[in-house]
């Protein structure tokens, strides 16, 4: 958990993560001959694909154990799956993909994905696409984690293949992209707990162990523990399910203060906002006139390599800034109060002659800056008396 700290959270790539570790499940206790659950996965796949684009994980899983089991065959290696089995899984695989186009973007969904992955933009301007920087603490973990591998692997009498790839392309994407942390946790924790027992079978570390006998006391005594341990749970996120989109928790995070201001006096024009404010201020405008489309949100792959790039010019004081506030008539911008861009607009208004840009208030974190022109004096009056 530690390990993959710097994505957690509840956003809606925790669907893929458990969708990915079902599919994990599924394919291994179908290889080992214990379940033929994996027959489900294209209608898991069918929803999968409708909530997130990481369904390609799916994929690659059983997609990689495929050619694991198929090479295994063809060698005709000791425990090797029997044809009609990976006849069974390739078919599995082909009806998961076929069943991903029963989706409100057809053809499409299939390129989505690599239409992320792929962007030279996004791998540039988004911080969760970045490599892990070691140096920072919340990668310590992760470090941890690829060096308990190493020794477990250095351990281990037996490594099963198609454990070993799944591995090997889980640290490879996570090496790339701290985003994809949480694969690697998918496939490294199952690993290194059967590396563990391998490591403590070769050094024959042995404790006695004592299965104690089941008591009305004794399974009284669990009843109270998970009990407890679920009242913690609850205690510890009850805060944040009954926070309300103005509370506290919000407010470290998002400008509530200046929302509100936009809700009760809405600006004319269009508004240029921080990248990650798009989501929360689409969700408080919503429905209000005027509309206010924002620019831009956080959905990098539906914005497009192009409006990144123009985007990531304005906010950070391109050579362009200047002519692409025009081109995208930006009338007012809603940024952190020490983003250079607010600088740069105060200083504008600040300079002798210069009167492109006045200050319409700051809320707590967030400062609204608009266009000086007579109507938006107009309007700042209205909405300040």
């Amino acid at each position: 958990m530690a390990a993959a700290n710097p994505i957690w959270g509840p956003r809606i790539q925790m669907i893929t993560f458990a969708l990915s570790a079902l599919t994990y499940l599924w394919v291994k206790r179908f290889c080992e001959g214990r379940s033929r659950a994996l027959y489900l996965l294209p209608l898991v796949m069918l929803v999968w694909v409708n909530l997130h684009g990481g369904f390609v994980l799916g994929y690659g899983i059983l997609g990689l154990a495929l050619v694991v089991e198929a090479f295994r065959s063809l060698i005709r290696r000791p425990g090797a799956m029997a044809l009609p089995r990976l006849r069974a899984m390739a078919v599995v695989l082909a009806a998961s993909i076929a069943v991903a186009i029963l989706n409100p973007n057809g053809w499409d969904i299939y390129l989505y994905p690599f239409q992320t992955g792929g962007s030279a933009e996004q791998q540039r301007l988004i911080v969760e696409w970045f490599s892990p920087n070691f140096q920072m603490s919340q990668m310590w973990a992760f470090e941890a984690m690829i060096f308990l591998i190493i020794a477990g692997l250095a351990l281990s009498r037996r490594i099963e293949p198609r454990q070993l790839l799944l591995l090997l392309v889980g640290l490879g994407l996570a090496l790339h992209s701290v985003r994809n942390l949480s694969f690697f946790m998918l496939v490294a924790v199952p690993a290194l707990a059967d590396y563990a027992q391998q490591a403590r079978e070769r050094l024959s570390l042995s404790w006695p162990r004592r299965v104690p006998k089941t008591t009305p006391l004794t399974f009284a005594a669990n009843v109270v523990m998970i009990v407890l341990v679920l009242a913690i749970v609850a205690v510890a996120s009850l805060p944040s399910l009954l926070q309300r989109v103005d509370g506290k928790l919000v407010a470290r995070d998002f400008p509530i203060k200046a929302a509100d201001f936009l809700v009760q006096h809405p600006p004319p024009g269009h508004m240029l906002n921080v990248y990650g404010w798009g989501g929360y201020l689409i969700f408080r405008l919503e429905g209000h006139t005027p509309p206010q489309p924002v620019f831009i949100f956080g959905d990098a792959a539906l914005d497009g390599d192009q409006l990144l790039r123009d985007y990531d010019h304005l906010q950070s004081l391109g050579q362009d800034q200047a002519q692409l506030l025009e081109r995208y008539q930006i009338n007012w911008v809603i940024f952190h109060s020490n983003d250079p861009i607010i600088t740069e607009l105060r200083q504008i208004h600040n300079s002798p002659g210069q009167t492109g840009w006045f200050e319409l208030g700051t809320f707590d974190k967030a400062t609204l800056m608009m266009r000086d022109t007579p109507a938006n004096r107009d309007y700042a009056v209205k909405s300040r008396g």
